[in-house]
């Protein structure tokens, strides 16, 4: 009877970081997006996929930031990160330092190695770090490192 007890309580720890993860990815992913249509970069990242349109652009750009949010949901599911991940503030600047990170990675190396790969014209320099590029991660990070701990403590 324990283990089943014990295996439910991991099971709904397990779902609630999942579930808190992909909400908080989505709205974090929606405000960077709305972000990067101004500047007219979203079909950009459609491009990664051979359809640089404005539509597969957000869908891809929305299913990465599901996947960077799930990434996130893992590493502070662990100690000692779990708890500061549950509070507004610490959860935010866990979130704005996860930003910067995905500058640099995603945006910087990432990005630019893969538009380069599949032979993209005038593809960006590896690295590709800009302020813009700052400015949209945090955005992302912010937002996410905000809303992760609102879902999650629900």
């Amino acid at each position: 009877m324990a283990s089943t007890t014990a295996s439910g309580i991991k099971n709904r720890v397990a779902n609630g970081v999942w579930v808190s993860a992909v909400v908080a990815g989505l709205a974090a992913g929606i405000a960077m997006g709305v972000v990067e249509s101004v500047r007219g970069a979203i079909p950009t990242i459609g491009a990664l996929y051979g359809v640089p349109t404005f539509a597969a652009g957000w869908v891809t750009h929305l299913s990465h930031s599901v996947m960077l949010a799930l990434v996130f949901g893992v590493v502070v599911s662990r100690a000692p990160l779990r708890e500061y991940a549950r509070r507004l503030s610490t959860g935010t600047a866990l979130g704005t330092g996860y930003g910067v990170v995905l500058t640099v990675i995603t945006g910087g190396i990432v990005l630019p190695l893969w538009l380069m790969a599949i032979g993209v014209p005038n593809a960006p320099s590896v690295p590709n770090l800009s302020l813009i590029d700052l400015f949209n991660h945090l955005v992302y990070g912010v937002v996410f490192g905000a809303d992760y701990p609102l879902v999650r403590n629900r």
